[in-house]
């Protein structure tokens, strides 16, 4: 910014000379010249450069809020696609990587409704999840972090302006109120033929695309950068398939967060893997896990290498660094949350079809749908 100031007076007073040269024996360009000088000086002083200052030191609010708003709308979108409320649902990556699809979503709302009034068919009412109240305040805290950036719009893009004003209006259409979420699901004609909230599905879907447009904007975008963001732009850039650009992002700046340079550099040797890299990959898996990371604990690596389960030579690096009962928990434990999986999609499909006997305009879930 000192640089950009000093170039602007530099240039001012490289004209001036010019001009002052040339005007010099002319009384009225010359008046009118120091005119012009005097006015471009007073907008710098009095305005230009105050109002850069304040927006350098008010930006990084704006863009801290965005950052919020964008973790807000991961945490629900996760929250629509749980089996269990206390786990987290097997979508993150999905939801990361901007692939999650209409269906996907239509799935995760087959067990969600909206308060445990709803929980009335004793068939189904044990795989139900009442989500209606944790909506709310979902909705009401973004809500107040967008309403807070308008408040500091000058500081804000028209492009991230109208963004979030339609984060807005797709979190109204559907305005869960206090009142709403603990209303009763009996009424004067009768419980409804279907409990949860499939009616959300094209809002949720609307509304996921406008969070892959936010997610863009405070990766990518945005000056602001913390931890958090330079691992979620990992998982953003690998999942999308990214695979370069996410090795390029991880030597920029794992040396900034050296306490996560597992997870950095587990991801590294995925990356390696995706480009037709193997021997990278291997030689990053050796030196990765002859330390033993995460205390030792190979389940806690699970989530880099489910898909590795059947890799022979990857297999071998592991066994020379952990033990047979070791190795056998960490492949037990990933065969059971694929088990789980398994049992939450065919759960959501056998509910579709429930729910569309009971009202002919709903369409079911077909088998084979909705693989990750």
């Amino acid at each position: 910014m000192e640089h950009y100031f000093t170039e602007c007076f530099l240039l001012i007073d490289k004209i001036y000379i010019d001009f002052y040269n040339w005007a010099k024996n002319s009384i009225f360009y010359y008046q009118f010249f120091l005119s012009i000088v005097s006015a471009i000086i007073f907008w710098l002083v009095f305005s230009h450069i105050p109002e850069s200052k304040k927006y350098k030191s008010l930006r990084p609010i704006v863009e801290l809020d965005m950052y919020q708003i964008y973790s807000s709308l991961f945490h629900l979108f996760d929250l629509i696609m749980r089996y269990k409320d206390a786990s987290p649902s097997f979508f993150q990556e999905k939801i990361r990587g901007g692939t999650l699809s209409r269906n996907d979503i239509k799935l995760g709302l087959q067990n969600k409704c909206l308060n445990a009034s709803y929980l009335f068919d004793p068939k189904i009412s044990h795989l139900l999840m009442p989500i209606g109240e944790q909506i709310f305040e979902s909705s009401k805290k973004i809500e107040q972090l967008i309403d807070k950036i308008f408040s500091f719009n000058q500081f804000s893009s028209p492009i991230e302006l109208l963004l979030l004003e339609k984060i807005r209006q797709e979190l109204k259409k559907y305005d869960y109120d206090e009142r709403r979420i603990k209303e009763n699901a009996v009424s004067v004609t009768g419980f409804p033929s279907v409990p949860v909230i499939y009616y959300r599905e094209e809002n949720f879907y609307d509304l996921y695309k406008l969070f892959i447009e936010l997610q863009d904007i405070v990766l990518n975008r945005n000056n602001y950068f913390d931890r958090n963001i330079f691992i979620f732009k990992i998982q953003y850039l690998f999942y999308s398939g990214q695979y370069q650009q996410c090795i390029n992002h991880i030597n920029k700046n794992r040396n900034y967060f050296s306490e996560d340079i597992n997870f950095s550099q587990n991801y590294y040797a995925l990356c390696q893997y995706q480009i037709d890299n193997k021997k990278e990959f291997y030689k990053t898996i050796d030196n990765i896990y002859k330390e033993r990371p995460y205390n030792g604990s190979l389940v806690s690596s699970r989530s880099f290498l489910k898909d590795f389960t059947e890799d022979e030579k990857l297999i071998n690096i592991l066994k020379k660094y952990y033990t047979e009962e070791e190795y056998e928990y960490f492949k037990v434990t990933i065969e059971q949350e694929k088990e789980h999986f398994d049992l939450f999609m065919n759960t959501n499909r056998s509910l579709s079809k429930y729910h569309a006997n009971k009202d002919f305009r709903l369409i079911p879930i077909e088998d084979g749908e909705n693989k990750l």
